[in-house]
């Protein structure tokens, strides 16, 4: 394995990696210290490490930080949005149990309070991304 060069890539407008490239299609990030680099006889490319960093011909770095943040807040709520289904779906049974007994005639686990609590928890998970601000999320409390 032989390297072909490097490349300064960066992922904010002052945030990089030294990336290693080699001959088989392989890279590895190495330290700015790296022996190998500061010998390198060519011009290190700088280039893009992330869709919210743009580099000109002349190797200005933009960084777009409004990007990055909605791209941020977007990822956040979609982890919120996990979180709240798989919430609904450890506690949807309940409620259906509920409702097959009732409309078995079968005695109930849980009153029918109970299954109006469970109702109106999975009503405030659905409602959670109402919510302002997803990494500030006030979870409702799991009905005993």
């Amino acid at each position: 394995m032989t390297t072909i060069g490097f490349q300064k890539k960066y992922t904010t407008d002052a945030g990089f990696v030294i990336v290693e490239q080699f001959d088989n299609g392989t890279s590895r990030e190495v330290s700015p210290e790296y022996e190998l680099l500061a010998k390198w006889p060519e011009k290190i490319p700088v280039v893009s490490g992330s869709p919210f960093v743009a580099v000109d011909e002349k190797g200005t770095v933009t960084y777009d930080s409004a990007g990055a943040a909605t791209a941020a807040t977007a990822s956040a709520w979609a982890q919120v949005r996990v979180r709240r289904d798989g919430l609904i779906t450890a506690i949807t049974w309940r409620a259906e149990r509920y409702e097959r007994q009732v409309a078995a005639k079968l005695p109930t686990n849980d009153t029918e309070a109970k299954y109006l609590e469970i109702l109106l928890y999975v009503q405030a998970l659905r409602d959670i991304t109402k919510q302002a601000d997803p990494y500030k999320i006030e979870w409702p409390a799991v009905p005993k």
